[in-house]
């Protein structure tokens, strides 16, 4: 009796199934891990970057319904106090007839107080009018014979000791025709107020009465939403050629002068950008070395922002939107190859081999020499330490 084998038409295609999937396997295998194990160091570097940078400052801008004239409340870059009056505005509309008006009724009510005082002396009376004289003589100096002083802020004083005079004559026990002055007086000063917006100090600082259109985009408070557009924009600018105070709706603004930032841009594929916590030296070209720490790099398009903190005065730098810089500082940490950093939309990564696989980490990169960078863990529930193995592909 002949047996015959039952033979299954499917077992060589299965067969042949296997064979394919083996072989995908292998050359999956190939591609993926053709490379190198490399050991990680602990070593020393520099980080250097020089670039144009944009200065954020810590600043509010004052606002006022659209004016057609201002009246400066304080010295162009002085310190001001939460309180103080930085400036009056006198609204679209507003007609100086009104002031004029006003102020020949505040004439009259002078002349009046010294008929009433008569001939009687009054020391503190005479260094008064002393000093208006002085002061009206160097106003018109300055307008007229360009003697150097600040034309502004000797209007400023003589108007305080106008006011001071004003309110010394008050102790002048007042007849009928005084009385008559002081409501005439009193009514032009309510009509004219309605028409000025009296701006005061809302947060303490610097104040500078000069803009260059980038300072309500462009600040601390604003800075979790700039974009490399906005910055690329700014870098254009020729600094304090461009500021201005020709506006009308914008008065002033109140800098914080202990607390600002510069911004630089890098290209997302560079290995060179700042990172979060590190303390940098920044070298801000004209002005000197400040020292600051550096917040999370932005990724923006196709450029990263880097940011630096500085709790310093920033001086002169007030009045600069774009400068030259230099930051450096000096990094320890864990060394590896350059090459063996995979860049993904801007995120940095570093594989590392573990006993039975491969980990991939997210790492900041610190600083770069050569063909070699170091390196931390981006998350820091991570850890990296020396000795550890990584994949060189």
């Amino acid at each position: 009796m002949t047996v015959h084998k039952r033979y299954n038409p499917n077992m060589r295609f299965y067969i042949a199934i296997g064979v394919i999937a083996l072989l995908i396997g292998v050359l999956l295998f190939v591609l993926l891990y053709n490379g190198t194990e490399e050991i990680t160091e602990r070593g020393v570097m520099s980080f250097t970057a020089e670039s144009s940078a944009v200065i954020i400052r810590d600043e509010v801008t004052y606002v006022t319904p659209e004016y057609t004239r201002i009246e400066y409340g304080a010295e162009e870059g002085g310190s001001v106090s939460v309180g103080d009056r930085l400036a009056s505005t006198y609204r679209l509309g507003y007609n100086d007839e009104l002031m004029v008006s006003l102020l020949e009724t505040r004439e009259q009510v002078y002349r009046e107080q010294l008929k009433l005082i008569g001939s009687a002396k009054d020391e503190r009376l005479e260094q008064i009018e002393a000093e208006i004289v002085a002061l009206q003589g160097r106003v018109a100096e300055a307008v007229m014979c360009a003697s150097g002083e600040d034309v502004s802020l000797l209007q400023l004083q003589l108007q305080t000791a106008l006011d001071e005079r004003r309110e010394y004559l008050t102790k002048v026990q007042a007849k009928e025709a005084l009385t008559s002055l002081y409501s005439k007086e009193e009514n032009q000063l309510d009509i004219v107020s309605k028409w000025v917006d009296t701006i005061e100090a809302q947060n303490s600082g610097r104040i500078s009465y000069y803009f260059d259109g980038y300072e309500q985009a462009i600040n601390a408070e604003k800075l979790s939403i700039i974009t490399a557009d906005l910055l690329k924009n700014a870098l254009k600018g020729s600094a304090s050629s461009t500021w201005t105070t020709d506006d009308g709706t914008r008065v002033c603004r109140v800098v914080d002068p202990d607390h600002w930032y510069v911004a630089f841009l890098t290209d997302k594929t560079s290995l060179t950008r700042v990172a979060e916590g590190i303390e940098y030296t920044v070298e801000v070209e004209g002005y000197g070395s400040f020292t600051g720490t550096a917040l999370e790099p932005v990724i923006s398009g196709d450029r990263v922002i880097n940011v630096i903190e500085i709790n310093s005065d920033m001086g002169g730098i007030i009045d600069v939107r774009v400068a030259n810089i230099k930051v450096t500082a000096a990094i320890t940490g864990i060394k590896v190859r350059a090459d063996a950093i995979k860049n993904e939309n801007g995120n940095y990564y570093l594989e590392l081999v573990l006993s039975e696989s491969h980990y991939r980490l997210h790492v900041d990169v610190l600083a770069v020499e050569g063909d070699r960078v170091i390196v931390r863990p981006h998350d820091k529930n991570d850890s990296l330490g020396e000795g550890v193995r990584y994949w060189k592909a």
